[in-house]
């Protein structure tokens, strides 16, 4: 329990820090907003109210996840031969309907405590990686200007600015969940599997 609030208090505490300097920098790189490409701004007009309202309220909800992925999760012990196997287990509650699982809606109910487990996991993850990208990219935008011209023209082809914000964002979090949900998927795997052979030896 030591260890789980640790990592807790570690992931909550880096969120807090990025999301304020994220704020902080862009306030004074941009107090108009007119450089903001977070979607709230430039799809929705969100003034510096509604921008900081909603990011306390996001924040709120994700170390909540947090709270539920780091404190209060507890993993189930499934019997499983494999991977596949066991996420099949989680969704169906039968060992062999993987391919099932790509476009069908779940049957058992246990897959959603590991659905939002997951989701704070990778958010915290995420989130941090995200922002600290932001922040990096304000201090480029205030302190030195050459690295950062030389950075926009690195990352131009993808990263103009969509509805749903800049498209080199997106992308970089979409991989980042995909690879992450995996490797969480995998290390809850391989948990059961340590409690399966547990459970046999005894």
């Amino acid at each position: 329990m030591k260890r789980k609030a640790v990592k807790f208090g570690i992931v909550t505490f880096l969120t807090i820090v990025v999301s304020f300097f994220d704020n902080f920098f862009t306030y004074i790189g941009s107090p108009d907003l007119s450089r903001e490409a977070n979607p709230l701004v430039s799809t929705l007009g969100f003034n510096w109210t509604g921008l900081l309202v909603s990011n306390i309220i996001i924040l709120i909800l994700v170390i909540m996840l947090y709270y539920y992925s780091f404190i209060r999760f507890e993993p189930a012990t499934i019997k499983c031969n494999n991977l596949r196997e066991y996420y099949s287990m989680l969704y169906f509650n039968e060992p062999n309907r993987f391919k099932e699982t790509l476009y069908k809606l779940p049957k058992n109910k246990i897959i959603w405590r590991y659905v939002l487990a997951c989701l704070g996991f990778c958010f915290g993850i995420v989130v941090i990686v995200f922002r600290a990208r932001c922040v990096i990219e304000w201090l480029m935008y205030l302190y030195n200007q050459e690295m950062f011209k030389a950075y926009c023209n690195l990352i131009k082809p993808i990263s103009y600015t969509t509805v749903f914000g800049r498209l080199d964002m997106i992308i970089l979090v979409m991989i980042s969940v995909l690879v992450l949900v995996y490797f969480w998927f995998y290390r809850e795997y391989r948990k059961n599997k340590t409690a399966l052979m547990k459970i046999n030896n005894e």
